[in-house]
């Protein structure tokens, strides 16, 4: 058995610690470079995917805005006999027009001259548009959403004619394929004219809005959603230049 004299004498042969850290492997300039570049690729492949997955779940929750959308539509048809509300109603209040939204809130007893009361539903996440604040730091009714309902469901003027004589109000009865007829859609007003697109002179009429990828969100008058792609579907008489023309897309009466 090695004694307390013997042990010392072999002590040198234990490298020092100090040693060890001195003589411990560092990265070379190189190698880092090569790690560096190596992440940088990775990233480069993740961040597309993780945009993309971003945006499905702003274009999933801009579809759950718009049912929602159509369960209140719902209860207004269950109380108005079937008959939907105007697009815009200017014979409730002769100082403002009343907005489709605005006579849903008022059907509810909320305060429809309140344009920020229970309107949770009507900004589109992918919605990133710039908005004039009024004086009063609140929106205006008509920038204040991402959703639009078409002109062809008529307008009610203050003195009580509509713009669109012919039909008057729009009743379910009068919609042959309420599969096919667009209730609600991405637009940047309220009040929007189907016949048009966002590039011609008049913007904010117009649809689609391209806020998802070149798509556009739609829910139709039996209540069902889809998620359509930019020039898949026609505009109302054609007369946007590149669109096919869908009248029934639109109008069914």
């Amino acid at each position: 058995m090695m004694n307390q004299k013997e042990f010392f004498k072999l002590s040198y042969l234990i490298p020092h610690t100090s040693y060890l850290r001195k003589t411990h492997a560092r990265f070379t300039l190189i190698e880092l470079l090569v790690v560096i570049a190596i992440i940088a690729i990775l990233a480069g492949m993740l961040l597309p995917a993780l945009g993309k997955v971003k945006e499905t779940g702003q274009t999933t929750y801009c579809m759950n805005n718009l049912r929602q959308w159509v369960l209140r539509f719902q209860t207004y048809l269950d109380d108005s006999g079937d008959v939907y509300p105007v697009q815009t109603d200017q014979t409730i209040d002769d100082t403002q027009w009343y907005f489709w939204n605005m006579i849903l809130n008022r059907h509810e007893g909320i305060d429809a001259g309140n344009y920020h009361q229970y309107t949770p539903y009507l900004r589109c996440p992918s919605d990133i548009a710039p908005r004039t604040y009024l004086p009063n730091k609140r929106l205006p009714a008509k920038t204040d959403q991402s959703y639009g309902y078409s002109a062809y469901m008529n307008q009610l003027k203050k003195n009580g004619t509509y713009e669109f004589s012919s039909w008057g109000h729009v009743s379910q009865r009068m919609i042959r394929m309420p599969s096919y007829l667009c209730l609600l859609t991405e637009t940047n007003y309220p009040d929007f004219s189907p016949h048009c697109y966002q590039q011609e002179s008049n913007p904010n009429k117009c649809i689609p809005m391209n806020r998802h990828n070149m798509s556009v969100n739609m829910v139709f008058t039996d209540g069902h959603g889809e998620n359509k792609k930019l020039f898949s579907f026609g505009l109302y008489a054609g007369t946007a230049p590149g669109w096919t023309r869908d009248d029934k897309l639109w109008k069914q009466w």
